[in-house]
């Protein structure tokens, strides 16, 4: 058998192959879609918790967060905002109550800390989530994103983060000695933590559904990233060997062979 011959041989095997790589791809591909609709259901169920939970935050800085009480009310007591807020409350420190925005305090000095917003995130492999086969590592640019009602769905896995996002806000120590109203400020934020509490108290088991399910919908993603960069791989062989037979067909050059 001549070279040629066997060149244009190797070109059908190559095509063969990809017909073949190209069935499993596509079963691949149904099976993604059939992972991708529960994914985005748990997924949309924790937004919804987060979501909740952070409304609830923002209350709560709105009320420990007010700089309008009369000025004899704020103290430079720390411990008033760890039994307050617990760990909910990070960043403790001591300043003075102008640089609080609480007015007619002057020099006072005022404890403070900082509440932050919940995040939901999804550990992402996007060379694989998009199925771009054009790089030879489906892992380039691997690791967490934050989910939205946009992407909800994405990713390897979910993960839940308490106080991990942006800062929502500043909270202040507030007296509890009379006429000041610290009791009733800290009785509300109290109830509110209470509500938050609540309002997180099943997101664990949503977030452990939803990283079950996008395991096997990441792993078939990946199937289908195989199979497109496999068949790519023969594309190119395939114009490559071909752009060879051409030239050894080519009697200019001594050819066929």
């Amino acid at each position: 058998m001549s070279l040629v011959s066997n060149l244009n041989e190797a070109i059908t095997e190559l095509q063969n192959n990809s017909n073949d790589l190209l069935q499993y791809k596509n079963r691949a591909i149904e099976l993604v879609s059939s992972y991708r609709a529960p994914s985005k259901y748990f997924d949309d169920i924790c937004l919804d918790l987060v979501d909740n939970a952070n409304t609830i935050k923002e209350s709560i800085v709105n009320v420990g967060g007010n700089v309008g009480l009369t000025t004899e009310c704020y103290t430079s007591d720390t411990s008033y905002l760890t039994s307050t807020y617990g760990s909910m409350v990070t960043g403790i420190g001591v300043t003075y109550g102008s640089s609080l925005g609480i007015s007619g305090i002057g020099t006072e000095l005022v404890a403070y800390g900082s509440i932050k917003y919940d995040i939901l995130e999804a550990y992402n492999y996007p060379k694989i989530e998009s199925i771009n086969a054009d790089t030879e590592n489906p892992f380039i640019g691997e690791g967490y994103i934050g989910i939205t009602e946009s992407n909800s769905g994405i990713g390897a896995e979910t993960r839940y983060l308490a106080g991990e996002g942006s800062i929502i806000g500043t909270v202040l120590s507030i007296s509890t000695v009379s006429p000041c109203t610290g009791e009733a400020i800290a009785n509300n934020i109290t109830s509110l933590i209470v509500q938050y509490n609540n309002s997180i108290s099943g997101i664990s088991s949503y977030v452990s559904l939803a990283s079950a399910v996008k395991k096997y919908k990441t792993e078939y993603q990946f199937h289908v990233w195989s199979y497109s960069r496999k068949i790519k791989e023969n594309d190119e062989a395939s114009i490559e060997t071909t752009s060879l037979v051409d030239i050894l067909s080519d009697s200019n050059y001594g050819g066929p062979y």
